[in-house]
């Protein structure tokens, strides 16, 4: 047991310098330890092999101001298994809540951002209309829900920042049907259509 004047103790975490102040205390100090940092999202080979066959992104400059950002991943099964696999990497328990539960159905993350705030509300159905175009199918959301640990969230999609709203778009599309590009419609692809601007994105 050693003891240490906690004006004087620092702690050393990732996000800076955490500092300790107030009367003297006595603290156990271990010898040994591992310490496992998990890698980046991009560093995760196998992670990222998939993210990267299953994201699109665009970008709209108006007069070379970023008018309209978005960054979306289909969440076929392959994708769906690639996250939780990376979950477990960092968590070590799949039962945990992985915030992508959406009962079986094909869902779109999306990550938006744009200087006109009221177009941040990509959940708002006056101010978008969402679609998916699935082989002869077009579909409308069933759900769109606002997801809002942005911090977790950034562990898996790096293109998140602090100025961006993030949405899961759920489409009643079973994943078994799209576990893989083989049975997937020959193009899939989602609209989203504003006053702002028309976006669709597409996986062929």
């Amino acid at each position: 047991m050693k003891c240490f004047p906690l004006l004087h103790l620092r702690l050393a975490v990732k996000a800076g310098v955490l500092a300790l102040w107030g009367l003297t205390a006595c603290t156990s100090v271990p010898e040994e330890g591992t310490v496992t940092i998990p890698p980046a999202a991009h560093e995760d080979e196998e992670y990222a092999k998939v993210t990267k066959k299953w994201s699109k992104s665009l970008r709209v400059f108006d007069r070379f101001q970023n008018r309209l950002e978005m960054h979306s991943v289909l969440f076929t099964e392959e994708m769906r298994q690639a996250y939780v696999s990376r979950w477990v990497k960092m968590r070590g328990d799949s039962r945990t809540r992985i915030g992508m539960d959406v009962g079986g159905k094909l869902a779109v993350f999306v990550s938006l951002f744009t200087p006109e705030d009221d177009f941040l509300r990509l959940d708002d159905e006056a101010l978008w209309t969402i679609r998916l175009s699935y082989g002869e199918k077009v579909l409308n959301p069933v759900i769109v829900r606002r997801l809002f640990d942005k911090e977790l969230y950034q562990s898996f999609f790096p293109f998140i920042h602090e100025w961006s709203n993030e949405y899961l778009v759920v489409f009643d599309v079973s994943v078994a049907e799209s576990s893989d590009a083989m049975v997937l419609p020959s193009q899939v692809s989602a609209q989203f259509l504003s006053s702002l601007a028309s976006v669709e994105l597409a996986w062929k």
